[in-house]
């Protein structure tokens, strides 16, 4: 599939990411939240134009957190140089994740969910 902007998903290499889409200036990308950590590198639209990225997550049972962090230039999603954004945000059961980076200087934008195994609850 040919993407519209530049997106790799990483779990330990760069991947080409199913359902990204470019609108007016926004990113829209789904995906299907697998157990572990998965990153999703996006390339942001130009200073003066509508910056933002919406996520949606196809899997509903998916819970865990998310980490965002912003770079000038690309890097694979385990690069070091990365800026991370202060505070990871928790989610479960969240199908819809939207942000706006307006103000932010920054070309690169990399989401990062960490999905844990759902939690059980006892039976006795």
């Amino acid at each position: 599939m040919i993407l519209l902007a530049p997106v790799t998903a990483s779990r330990g290499r760069d991947l080409p990411v199913a359902g990204m889409q470019k609108l007016s200036g926004a990113a829209q990308l789904s995906h299907a939240l697998p157990r572990g950590v998965s990153s999703f590198v996006v390339r942001l639209g130009a200073p003066g134009s509508p910056r933002s990225v919406t996520f949606v997550n196809e899997n509903p049972a998916a819970e865990g957190k998310l980490s965002i962090a912003v770079a000038e230039r690309r890097l694979a999603a385990d690069s070091p140089h990365w800026s991370t954004v202060d505070g990871a945000i928790r989610f479960r059961h969240k199908r819809l994740f939207s942000f706006s980076l307006v103000g932010i200087d920054a070309n690169y934008v990399r989401l990062t969910f960490d999905v844990e195994a759902p939690a059980r609850i006892a039976t006795r």
